[in-house]
């Protein structure tokens, strides 16, 4: 009985919102509240990157080791990926122009912006990518321990894969015993997962409490239009993302808001994918009827290299920054635009916030915008704007494996049909 009721989505969003306002209307408290919620956080990313390396180890093996057709099943992924990725930044790059994001703000609001957020830490050290060669150096990791030390998940994915690909070579009765192994260690995990579950109500109202305590009126006030449109906006790709799930599991749209609810609840309440991971991997193969080996490899890999909330918000932040400082869309300046947020938002993906918005700032630096005021404006905005990237970031990959999942199913009735 207790158990459900502290699990019960509606308890979580009560704690969301308690927090929220004790954070708002006494900020001066927080302090002690923002390390409980720190902790809580850390706990449950405690059991994430192992489920995230067990869960596409395994699952590539049994990939790689399939006699069907893997290279068709990796073109359509890759192309999902990167299908997915360039709709969302299109459509940051359009809502910002429709929208004339940053027209708003004068020159001496400008000013006034640092006066608004206090920028606490700033990197000792840049991160930039400014090409492919930069972006497979930061991919592949010098030291794989190091990598799970410092809890870089695109190095630990692809660790992961290599190491996939190298077992399913291997000889078939040592590897299953690998495998059934790495999978008990994983079900560990996630019972301890679903322990911490029944803490989240406490720990969400203190990392709400933490988040709104830094929210002041004078910041939404002067960037109150550029955080209403991708509230807005990026809710509107959820949507677009969960009818496009309606249509391929051939659900109403009831029951495919109902069978989402817990991921778009925990993906709102935590703000991370990683630890919505989980979640949606249960949810998809129980509700949609996924196939949870397909799962455990579009997944984790969406999460961190196809994630449409972060590259639609950088996309649409780029717009904004380039209309305030009267900045010229001339193609060079759109193909950076498009194809940097497509690689900083797959490279900040598991980062803290405060190397990530280094690497958004010196993206932007690149088409002429000043890096202090772009750091100032993504420190005091993405606080406020990021539940709602994560649950865009969730709700579209969790539309990848549907889709996919469909398509599969399309391909092995084929495979199967009689000939006449």
């Amino acid at each position: 009985m207790i158990k459900s009721i502290l699990a019960h989505p509606a308890t979580i969003i009560a704690s969301m919102i308690m927090g929220g306002l004790f954070g708002y209307m006494m900020p001066g408290h927080t302090e002690s509240l923002g390390n409980m919620g720190e902790i809580y956080l850390r706990a449950l990313q405690m059991c994430v990157l192992p489920i995230v390396a067990i869960a596409v180890f395994t699952s590539c093996v049994s990939l790689f080791q399939r006699e069907d057709n893997v290279l068709g099943f990796l073109t359509r992924l890759i192309l999902l990926f990167v299908g997915g990725m360039l709709v969302v930044v299109v459509c940051g790059i359009g809502v910002g122009l429709l929208t004339s994001l940053g027209a708003e703000l004068d020159s001496a609001q400008q000013k006034i912006l640092s006066s608004l957020v206090q920028v606490s830490a700033e990197p000792q050290k840049r991160i930039v990518i400014e090409d492919s060669y930069d972006f497979l150096a930061m991919l592949i990791p010098h030291n794989p321990f190091v990598a799970f030390v410092e809890g870089s998940g695109l190095q630990i994915l692809f660790l992961s894969i290599i190491m996939g690909l190298a077992f399913s070579f291997g000889k078939r009765s040592t590897v299953s015993q690998i495998t059934e192994l790495l999978n008990e260690v994983f079900d560990a995990f996630i019972r301890v997962m679903n322990f911490l579950v029944l803490l989240m109500p406490i720990g969400l109202f203190s990392i709400f409490a933490k988040q709104m305590s830094a929210v002041t009126p004078d910041l939404v006030h002067a960037l109150g239009k550029l955080i209403l449109v991708s509230v807005c906006a990026s809710s509107f790709l959820v949507f677009l993302n969960i009818v496009a799930i309606k249509l391929h599991s051939g659900q109403s749209l009831f029951a495919t808001c109902k069978g989402l609810g817990k991921v778009l609840v925990t993906s709102f309440a935590t703000q991370s994918g990683f630890v919505t991971m989980p979640t949606m991997i249960k949810d998809l193969k129980d509700r949609f009827w996924v196939d949870e080996k397909l799962l455990k490899v579009v997944i984790p890999l969406g999460i961190n290299m196809s994630p449409q909330g972060t590259c639609f918000t950088i996309a649409l932040f780029g717009i904004f920054f380039t209309t305030m400082y009267s900045i010229t869309l001339t193609p060079g300046v759109l193909m950076i635009l498009m194809l940097g947020s497509m690689m900083i938002a797959m490279a900040i993906s598991g980062m803290p916030a405060i190397v990530g918005i280094s690497l958004i700032a010196g993206l932007f630096e690149t088409i002429g915008i000043p890096a202090v005021v772009s750091t100032i404006v993504l420190i005091g905005v993405f606080p406020i704007l990021d539940p709602f990237i994560t649950v865009l970031n969730c709700i579209g990959n969790c539309g990848y494996a549907v889709v996919l999942n469909r398509a599969d199913v399309r391909e092995a009735a084929g495979a199967e049909a009689p000939v006449n």
